[in-house]
């Protein structure tokens, strides 16, 4: 035999790092949790276009939410947070309001009434 080898090519395949990161979507949404001392510090906090944030109040028991869609504009919610179970204060309603300031109407004419007739008997005498 010859000292010549045959030359075999070698085929080996190129392996390359395929890692590729994920594009900016427009539309996706970030959240995230902060901490805030007063709702002024919550609605001041600034958030930018296509995200939101919730936070806590450290010194109550709010909640708060600030958002911006896509043009970067604000929405603010402030959130009352009610252990389960508590008793929940009653409130008046719209209509009961509306009753109230009826009823009290109602009494403010008779007393104006009143008033006039006691007038007009001291006239009299």
């Amino acid at each position: 035999m010859s000292g010549f080898q045959p030359y075999y090519p070698q085929n080996y395949p190129q392996f390359q790092n395929v890692y590729q990161p994920p594009m900016n979507q427009q539309n996706q949404v970030q959240s995230s949790v902060v901490w805030v001392g007063s709702r002024n510090e919550a609605e001041s906090f600034l958030v930018g276009a296509n995200n939101s944030v919730t936070m806590w109040d450290s010194n109550g028991e709010y909640v708060y939410r600030k958002s911006a869609d896509a043009s970067g504009r604000p929405e603010f919610h402030a959130y009352k947070l009610l252990e389960e179970g508590q008793n929940v204060p009653d409130y008046a309603t719209k209509e009961d309001l509306t009753k109230l300031e009826g009823k009290i109407n109602t009494l403010t004419d008779k007393f104006r009434a009143i008033k006039k007739e006691v007038r007009r008997e001291s006239d009299d005498d």
